[in-house]
């Protein structure tokens, strides 16, 4: 039989363990999650994007609707060191135009992403939309 002290110690070390425990967790799955964000395979690049020209990706509007655009132009802009600056264009129809703001995108090859896109007029039937990126590509400055 145990004593009273006994028990309280053994409740407290299973307690304090059964605390530890989901931060521990947590923490690995916040780090494997930033380095899969950081990681140089990231599909967020120029390269990813750039052979998937007039391919179309759907793009969630809500949880339930949302329409197609084809990507029509990947423009990359003159090299800086350490940064890649690019622009994607896409087109959609003009009916289903939506405002700027970050959506969910999906493409076959590229998979699930978010996007922060901004509507540029483009003529009565389609509208265009833009995503620009400046990302940090970890070479060293001069």
């Amino acid at each position: 039989m145990k004593t009273r002290r006994q028990f309280l110690t053994n409740t407290a070390l299973a307690a304090l363990s059964a605390s530890a425990m989901p931060s521990i967790v947590m923490q690995g799955a916040v780090s494997s999650r930033l380095a899969r964000l950081t990681s140089s395979a990231s599909p967020l690049e120029f390269a990813a994007f750039s052979r998937w020209v007039d391919s179309h990706f759907w793009v969630w509007h809500s949880r339930t609707t949302g329409q197609w655009l084809q990507l029509s132009q990947a423009i990359l802009e003159p090299p800086q060191p350490g940064l890649e600056t690019f622009s994607l264009f896409f087109l959609g129809a003009n009916q289903n135009k939506q405002p700027q703001g970050t959506y969910r995108f999906y493409h076959s090859a590229l998979g699930n992403f978010d996007m922060f896109v901004v509507p540029k007029p483009w003529d009565e039937a389609w509208c265009g939309y833009e995503a620009v990126f400046n990302r940090l590509t970890g070479e060293s400055r001069p």
